[in-house]
């Protein structure tokens, strides 16, 4: 943007950095010159994936009583990078498959995992889908690299940002290991709801320079909302009792008052009748 003296001017930024000017236009640069700039402006823009703390950032609502240990809570599984990858996810490019990690309580030979994802406003959406059998590790595990043998969704998708403040994740385990005759088992089917942890970023890559920290999720955000379910509980509960619900307060209008505002605090009933 030029001035009518034809000086450049620039947007002040709130950290008061001031760009320099370009000084050659981009016009006459050549692909390659063009390619250089962009890669250099992406990786000032991009956060080093190295820099990233590994952390739980998910929780579930309540103790599992089948899954003793996962990893799926960690933030390895959540975008990192400029795009939001289905697949090849492996950092060291090694498996072929590549997904959380599963210890359960108890041996299953074959578990059926279903992860959907939840937001408000949005449809249900099952991401991963995914049924493991057999493979290394013990009869309670299902390791990072175990290749499904089944599933309508086996390739696992990260978790991409930004993050939702009030997404939910359902996970739901189930033990398919077949019997005698060929059913599920099912010695255990259970379903979880999983959301995220307070106090964390919820965006971690592409912080530009000069620009506010990306916005976190508020600590008090469950407390506020578990405080509007319980009121909203208490309001049903007070109206079970009433054969019909509470009248609205009488009101007057201007228009049926004709001299003015009735005054009712000269009408007293006497308690005590007067003898004759």
């Amino acid at each position: 943007m030029r001035s009518a003296f034809n000086d450049t001017l620039w947007a002040m930024p709130a950290d008061g950095h001031i760009p320099l000017p370009d000084p050659l236009p981009l016009a006459r640069r050549t692909s390659a010159e063009l390619e250089a700039l962009l890669a250099k402006r992406r990786a000032e823009e991009a956060v080093d994936m190295q820099n990233i703390p590994r952390q739980d950032w998910l929780e579930f609502t309540a103790t599992p009583d089948t899954i003793a240990q996962t990893d799926l809570v960690s933030s390895d599984w959540v975008q990192k990078g400029p795009d939001c990858r289905t697949h090849d996810l492996d950092p060291l490019g090694q498996a072929a498959w590549y997904h959380p990690y599963f210890r359960f309580k108890q041996p299953a030979y074959a578990v059926h995992v279903q992860l959907a994802e939840m937001q408000r406003g949005k449809p249900r959406q099952k991401i991963w889908d995914v049924i493991f059998a057999g493979g290394e590790g013990s009869d309670k595990e299902v390791l990072r690299n175990a290749v499904p043998i089944g599933g309508n969704l086996p390739l696992f998708k990260e978790f991409c940002q930004p993050l939702a403040e009030d997404a939910r994740w359902e996970l739901r385990v189930t033990d398919v290991t077949p019997n005698k005759k060929g059913l599920p088992t099912k010695s255990f089917d259970e379903t979880l709801l999983l959301r995220p942890k307070p106090n964390l970023p919820r965006t971690y890559h592409l912080r530009k320079k000069g620009l506010p920290a990306p916005k976190k999720f508020s600590a008090d955000f469950w407390t506020r909302k578990e405080q509007k379910r319980q009121e909203v509980e208490k309001a049903e509960r007070m109206m079970e009792g009433l054969a019909w619900p509470p009248r609205k307060p009488l009101t007057l209008g201007g228009d049926l008052a004709e001299n003015g505002a009735i005054d009712f605090s000269s009408s007293v009933i006497d308690p005590e009748p007067r003898a004759q």
